[in-house]
């Protein structure tokens, strides 16, 4: 009598499913957090991104735009903001380029309130997680 292993074989789809379950569950967060981004001109937004690394079986959602941090968190008072990085917003939103200023040593001296979009995405799904996971899962195991 021959004994067939598939140990192997079966360990690859439940790491392919494990895969696919962080990537759905990612792009939740990511769907979400693009919905409830605070919008001016699209360019955070637009740089909201998700990626899944299967080796250490995590993902991340995330906004490459330089000022995301500042978005989510807000700013403490005391350094300036770039001056140049607040000209096309004052334009578009107050109809004077030459505000950016004013507006910086504003920022400096008050700081910003947090406009949070990644962390209440995060929070607000993290109960369809096990869901998600259990559903790839079960594609595996029937």
């Amino acid at each position: 009598m021959t004994v067939k292993w598939y140990g192997d074989e079966f360990m690859s789809k439940i790491e392919d499913a494990t895969a696919a379950g962080l990537e759905a569950c990612a792009a939740v967060v990511e769907a979400d957090a693009v919905l409830n981004c605070p919008v001016h001109d699209s360019l955070l937004r637009n740089s909201i991104y998700r990626e899944v690394d299967r080796d250490e079986k995590r993902a991340r959602v995330g906004a490459s735009a330089e000022y995301a941090a500042a978005v989510e968190y807000g700013r403490r008072p005391g350094k300036m903001p770039p001056v140049d990085a607040l000209r096309k917003w004052a334009k578009d939103i107050l109809g004077d380029a030459g505000l950016a200023f004013p507006i910086a040593k504003k920022i400096a001296s008050a700081g910003t309130k947090s406009q949070p979009y990644l962390r209440p995405a995060l929070d607000n799904n993290a109960r369809k997680f096990s869901g998600i996971m259990a559903r790839e899962l079960r594609r595996v195991t029937g």
